[in-house]
């Protein structure tokens, strides 16, 4: 295989197949993670009840979470110098491992 250099987008690619060769630690870890990120889903699709009512869990909590958000917001405007847009990235930034 004959790799060229120049350019930023082949330089991306080099980077990548020197870092994901097939015996490299990184590209172990990215298996394992895949891995595991199928088996998680197995489990999920197998009971699809169960999947169902988690994620309708999930969207209930997001609701709630902005309802109370705002509720808080609209009685004050600031908590400790905190201003609304500054409050709603920080929940959002909390829901992300979440989900």
């Amino acid at each position: 295989m004959r790799v060229r250099t120049g350019g930023d987008k082949r330089a991306g690619v080099i980077i990548a197949l020197v870092l994901f060769l097939p015996n490299s630690p990184a590209m172990r870890t990215a298996r394992i993670a895949w891995l595991l990120f199928v088996t998680v889903l197995k489990r999920r699709l197998a009971y699809r009840g169960d999947l169902l009512l988690a994620g309708l869990d999930e969207i209930m909590r997001g609701i709630v979470a902005l309802i109370m958000l705002q509720v808080y917001v609209s009685k004050t405007p600031s908590l400790h110098g905190w201003n609304q847009y500054e409050l709603l990235f920080i929940l959002g930034f909390s829901m992300v491992p979440i989900s």
